[in-house]
């Protein structure tokens, strides 16, 4: 199986013999655009980490209508970390954006890995990787200030979702984030 350097960098230094147990239980999947990941409804019972592709997470509203919680990118973890910490079911969908390829990390391999080895308590840290970035860009305090820092900190998701996506994930207008992005060009 393949485990990139970025993968196993973000758990924390692994020892060959842990790198090798991961392997037995963790396994690639591939997801094509539009796929469901997860459902909402469902119980989140895996994470994964983006090898290639990007996904977004979406509350489904009422007319068909999407409000964008996480969009990820390579190299991200994805999972619905309160449906997974607590094995109650999903308020949100998890769907592939592109084809994606992905490392699925089921919950019954991360209680033997952990079993295993604690330093695979290191899945904590990044299993939070999401939340964290959803919470810099919640204290950001304008619009104006949301976009610059998804600008500088995360380019590649400005690079790969549609502005009408972002300005959801930003909890704005597409019409304020057109602003927003007209005053950023005037500037530069």
């Amino acid at each position: 199986m393949f485990l990139n350097d970025s993968f196993i960098k973000q758990i924390g230094p692994l020892a060959e013999h842990e790198i090798e147990m991961l392997r037995t239980l963790a396994h690639e999947r591939a997801f094509k655009k539009n796929q469901l990941i997860l459902k909402a409804g469902t119980i989140c019972s895996s994470f994964y980490f983006l090898l290639q592709g990007a996904v977004y997470q979406f509350k489904p509203n009422a007319n068909d209508a999407k409000t964008f919680t996480h969009l990820n990118i390579k190299n991200d973890w994805i999972v619905d970390n309160k449906s997974f910490t607590s094995q109650q079911p999903s308020d949100r969908n998890i769907e592939a954006f592109t084809d994606c390829e992905m490392i699925e990390v089921p919950i019954q391999a991360l209680h033997k890995l952990i079993k295993y080895s604690q330093t695979f308590l290191g899945f904590a840290r990044v299993m939070n990787q999401a939340e964290d970035r959803v919470t810099l860009l919640q204290q950001a305090e304008t619009p104006a200030n949301k976009y610059q820092l998804l600008e500088q900190q995360f380019p590649e998701i400005i690079k790969t979702f549609p502005l009408k996506v972002i300005a959801s994930y930003l909890k704005m207008t597409p019409e304020t984030l057109s602003r927003v992005r007209a005053r950023r060009q005037g500037d530069l």
